[in-house]
């Protein structure tokens, strides 16, 4: 006989018991536990996790006085902590330039472009993952106005709005 006699398997909690307590933490963190395992990042993808998390506001982004460009503002007043998301958005380093037309429940809508080119992008500051979305022909001599539509405790999918104004 080898090994240690006190050497006991970890006890695995039943799934409901898993959402219960995950829906106690901030949701931020809960996707942040995604990469722990396959099995994690089914649990933490969960619906009803989504669903019961405590959605809190981690701060916003605003432009600063004087064309500073934008800045990052924490809601918890701790200004030494490093911000939930970078305000110059790395991630977006292939456009030359861009500017936040909208933003829902943490998803943002930018208007971005190169030299030759305007995109709408769909980004989480969060996660820094970001989605083009299609050209959409507009009528001839109309302005249309693209917004945002997220309710992550409906459906992890997002909505494109287009108004004709």
């Amino acid at each position: 006989m080898s090994g240690n006699r006190n050497h006991r398997e970890p006890a695995v909690l039943p799934d409901d018991v898993l959402i219960d307590i995950l829906s106690r933490v901030a949701y931020i963190s809960v996707c942040r536990f995604k990469i722990v395992s396959k099995s994690w990042l089914a649990l933490c993808s969960s619906p009803d996790v989504r669903k019961r998390s405590p959605q809190t506001l981690a701060g916003f982004f605003c432009y600063a006085r004087g064309g500073r460009g934008r800045r990052f503002l924490s809601t918890s007043g701790n200004t030494t902590r490093r911000p939930v998301a970078d305000p110059s958005f790395p991630f977006l380093r292939a456009f030359e330039g861009f500017q936040i037309a909208d933003s829902c429940n943490g998803i943002l809508l930018c208007s971005c472009w190169t030299h030759d080119s305007h995109e709408y992008v769909v980004c989480n500051p969060a996660t820094e993952k970001w989605l083009i979305l299609p050209h959409r022909p507009r009528r001839s001599g109309s302005t249309v106005r693209t917004q945002l539509g997220f309710e992550p405790a409906v459906s992890p999918h997002f909505k494109q709005v287009r108004k004709v104004v």
